[in-house]
């Protein structure tokens, strides 16, 4: 096979999950699902994998996410322990009170906060407060998110 061909067939389950959940809005666990079918028979029948070497990264694939599970949980559980013990709304109040201007807030939130709870809670969970907090602040959802 050539080195296009090859290329092209190692991308078709990182494709399958793009089309999965974005055109067909299909669950996240389905295509994972079928994306992992998808990736494991590619490499055993047209990239000659033995089964031993796709059970091996198949274990290792699967220790992985459970770090980031870990990780996730973990930056969840922080969430609700805020909003629980009422931070997410004193946080608001003081960030609106030191930002005049709606520029001034999100500077705050995404320069200052964001990056500190990136630093305390892991990767990607700074969203978990800082969009909240954005909506507390009376942000729109979609800008909230974005």
């Amino acid at each position: 096979m050539g080195d296009t061909i090859c290329w092209l067939l190692a991308a078709l389950p990182l494709l399958w999950a793009l089309a999965a959940i974005g055109w067909r809005k299909m669950p996240a666990m389905k295509a994972a699902l079928g994306c992992y079918a998808l990736a494991a028979g590619l490499s055993l029948f047209l990239f000659h994998a033995s089964v031993s070497e796709v059970m091996h990264f198949t274990v290792h694939g699967v220790l992985l996410a459970l770090v980031v599970v870990y990780v996730l949980v973990f930056g969840l559980l922080l969430h609700h322990v805020l909003e629980a013990g009422g931070a997410i709304g004193a946080l608001s109040t003081w960030i609106s009170r030191s930002g005049r201007t709606r520029s001034e807030q999100a500077l705050l939130l995404s320069a200052a906060l964001g990056p500190f709870l990136e630093a305390v809670s892991g990767f990607g969970l700074a969203v978990v407060i800082v969009a909240p907090l954005y909506a507390a602040l009376g942000f729109p959802a979609r800008k909230a998110m974005t």
